[in-house]
């Protein structure tokens, strides 16, 4: 996995309700710790990790865009769906596949929401806006 100190500049702010989490040191919920190209392009592999106290659950969903010359700009998206939390750091990493293009190396734009839940309360929805940098990963 390429490191990526430094690579990633999160520059959204928060668009939604506040909820019980533990943020980075952005103020974030969530800390973005890298992004992998596999299949020359094809797909990118985002690592990272989140903590909410235990008894809510948290789900992940993710889009990238990166502008491409010449043509439409490349975008992928997934999602992680709902898993318990149990108090401590959770690492996740998803695999975004590449839409109408390939991805390449430099910087993208992503798109980050975190919803959570948790019994008797409201579900909430947090989004911010960052910038990756895409890197090769090993098998390229």
């Amino acid at each position: 996995m390429a490191a990526l100190t430094g690579c990633v500049a999160l520059g959204g702010a928060m668009l939604a309700a506040a909820v019980p989490a533990h943020a980075d040191d952005d103020g974030n919920p969530v800390n973005l710790k890298a992004a992998t190209l596999r299949g020359h392009g094809a797909e990118v592999q985002v690592r990272f990790s989140y903590r909410y106290d235990e008894g809510r659950s948290a789900g992940i969903g993710i889009v990238l865009s990166q502008a491409a010359e010449p043509g439409p700009d490349v975008v992928g998206g997934a999602g992680s769906g709902q898993h318990p939390c149990t108090g401590e750091t959770e690492t996740v990493t998803l695999t975004l596949p590449a839409g109408g293009g390939r991805f390449t190396s430099g910087e993208a734009a992503a798109a980050v929401s975190l919803f959570t839940s948790a019994p008797g309360t409201p579900d909430t929805i947090e989004q911010f806006s960052s910038t990756l940098c895409l890197e090769h990963g090993h098998g390229r």
